[in-house]
């Protein structure tokens, strides 16, 4: 019988390490200053959240325009998400490709002719595309590679497949609701308006992380070494004096299936954070119940 592996207490989260080795790089450390004179909120709290969480989970950073705010709340509302637990559905939990696949090792399997393509960018595929999220494992990692970051995404309110309406409105036909048709672009022309975007802080527990994701080059194509999700952010949290680490472009891609990320019961968290007001949020929030449950209720 294999033994469990035992994972590494750290004293330190990935987005502090970054940041130790960033203060010893003059560009990194003037990006730094910059990044923190309009986010030091943000920056304080996701490390705040990693140290809650570092015993246990990993982290990982995702970004999207601020309209799937509206795709993840609503499927919220009609999946009843225990909100209490930190836990959003990043996709519609009912659709089967997110049961195609048992593992990441099945899905890197059955479509290794994508990976092996030349000139291939297999994250805009839809075979590859579609089952995974891009990410980094640090709030600033990649921060000189504009496409690579996922704070350069949340900061420019970008996407690099935006399908929210798309995605909206197959929900809508599912369930039979008339949301779609009556208020959809309203809410999405607001959320199109916002400065800044949706930062996705995503905890895996441990014992997950080597099921659903790799360590991959840009695009989604898995790194040579083959090296696992585990022992490569072990790695990066100890090296805090690799300066080469900084023009680094190794990132995560993480399968999206139904039970594991999709599954409120696996504990996983997923913290959001936009710049939207509270106020506002809150604002937008209730009327979107509002529209939700009068729609649910036309239906019958």
């Amino acid at each position: 019988m294999n033994k469990k592996r035992k994972h590494k207490d750290t004293l330190i989260t990935t987005t502090q390490s970054f940041i130790v080795t960033c203060y010893n790089h003059s560009e990194c450390n003037h990006f730094l200053k910059q990044a923190r004179t309009y986010y030091h909120d943000i920056e304080q709290q996701v490390i705040e959240e990693e140290n809650i969480n570092k015993k246990t989970h990993y982290v990982f950073y995702h970004s999207q325009n601020t309209s799937n705010l509206l795709l993840q709340d609503v499927l919220d509302m009609l999946f009843s998400a225990p909100i209490a637990n930190n836990f959003h559905y990043v996709r519609n939990p009912n659709k089967e490709k997110y049961k195609t696949y048992e593992n990441v090792q099945h899905f890197l399997n059955a479509n290794e002719n994508i990976f092996r393509q030349s000139h291939s960018i297999p994250d805009l595929t839809s075979d590859v595309g579609d089952h995974l999220i891009a990410a980094n494992v640090s709030l600033y990692s990649n921060y000189d590679a504009e496409g690579e970051s996922s704070f350069h995404y949340f900061v420019f309110n970008r996407s690099v497949r935006n399908q929210t309406r798309k995605e909206l409105i197959s929900v809508c036909e599912e369930f039979g609701l008339d949301f779609c048709a009556k208020h959809v672009d309203e809410y999405l022309n607001w959320l199109f308006e916002q400065k800044e975007g949706l930062l996705l802080q995503i905890f895996i527990p441990k014992e997950f992380v080597n099921d659903i994701t790799y360590v991959s080059q840009p695009g989604g194509i898995p790194i040579p070494s083959n090296i696992k999700t585990l022992e490569y952010i072990e790695s990066y949290i100890q090296d805090i004096k690799d300066m080469n680490r900084l023009s680094d472009l190794s990132q995560i891609r993480i399968l999206i299936t139904k039970d594991i990320l999709l599954n409120p019961n696996n504990n996983i968290k997923i913290n959001r954070y936009t710049t939207i007001p509270n106020k506002k949020y809150n604002e937008y929030k209730n009327k979107l119940f509002n529209h939700l449950t009068w729609s649910w209720i036309n239906k019958i």
